[in-house]
């Protein structure tokens, strides 16, 4: 899943750990786009970019910072880099003597 935002909480009352739950659930790797609309912290959501940066590393997605919109293609080519060298390993247990396998 590509997040594109600013980071602002435009949806009162949602909970990181119920957003976490869900992308989880449905095996969703997050990956935030997070746009820089003001340079100065002051006038950021700073708590809103740091919950996207720890949604993307908890999922196994990644983040990157935007400034302008030319600067959206090098962060969707890096994305489709990355979704594109992954791949999934993994292995069954062998059968014992003896035992029902289905």
């Amino acid at each position: 899943m590509m997040l594109i935002t600013d980071g602002a909480d435009t949806v009162k009352g949602s909970r990181y750990m119920d957003a976490l739950e869900q992308a989880q659930r449905a095996g969703a790797m997050v990956y935030s786009i997070i746009i820089v609309p003001v340079y100065a912290d002051a006038g950021r959501n700073t708590g809103g970019e740091h919950a996207l940066i720890q949604m993307a590393d908890d999922t196994g997605g990644k983040y990157y910072y935007v400034e302008e919109p030319k600067d959206l293609e090098p962060a969707f080519r890096k994305v489709s880099d990355d979704l594109r060298t992954q791949y999934l390993w993994g292995t069954t247990p062998a059968a014992r003597e003896g035992c029902f396998v289905p």
